[in-house]
């Protein structure tokens, strides 16, 4: 079954509320990938699979298919996607902390300031969540460097952790003054 496939029978299956179908179907896909020693439609079905596990609240399971993505795949976004599942699905902001630190680190390693810049976000979310706001501000000043120097990102990473920051009232001269607009970061080149 080739990716586009399995979205579309995923969603089918999803939609009609199919969960132990889609299940076995995701495990039958998976194992099958694992045996002709392909990663790509493995890590594929465990994609899916976080995602049932999480709609199901079944975070164990989940969190078992993000261990398993990381392990096959070793990029900064699978610790990237592994972080957002700790700040987000799990809120364990420690281990979103731990991960995000982890996917920074591979990131540089790998050279790729685009999930760089994201794993830094989910960095200082779960850093404010933490109540580490020094902490929150060396992530936001690096994040402002980095487009400052126009570093390729993916704009719109840093929404979520301005808001959480301008909330808390954290790193005011990061986050613009704006109350009705969404922040942004105060880089003043006109990117943001």
């Amino acid at each position: 079954m080739d990716e586009q496939e399995l979205d579309g029978v995923v969603a089918r299956l999803l939609q009609e509320e199919q969960y132990a179908i889609a299940e076995k179907t995701l495990r039958r896909v998976h194992a099958e990938a694992l045996e002709a020693n392909r990663v790509d439609p493995a890590v594929r079905a465990l994609g899916h699979l976080t995602g049932l596990y999480t709609m199901q609240e079944s975070l164990g399971d989940a969190e078992d298919c993000h261990a398993e993505i990381e392990k096959l795949e070793g990029t900064a976004w699978s610790l990237v996607s592994f972080s957002w599942f700790y700040l987000y699905g799990k809120q364990d902001f420690q281990e979103a902390a731990v991960k995000s630190e982890e996917a920074i680190a591979r990131a540089r390693q790998q050279g790729d300031t685009s999930a760089l810049y994201a794993a830094l976000s989910a960095r200082g979310q779960s850093l404010i969540k933490l109540d580490r706001s020094a902490e929150v501000e060396e992530v936001l000043a690096e994040m402002l460097e980095m487009v400052s120097q126009r570093k390729k990102l993916v704009p719109g990473d840093e929404l979520l952790l301005l808001e959480l920051a301008k909330s808390k009232g954290i790193a005011q001269q990061y986050v613009s003054p704006d109350s009705n607009d969404r922040p942004t970061l105060l880089s003043g080149t006109g990117f943001h």
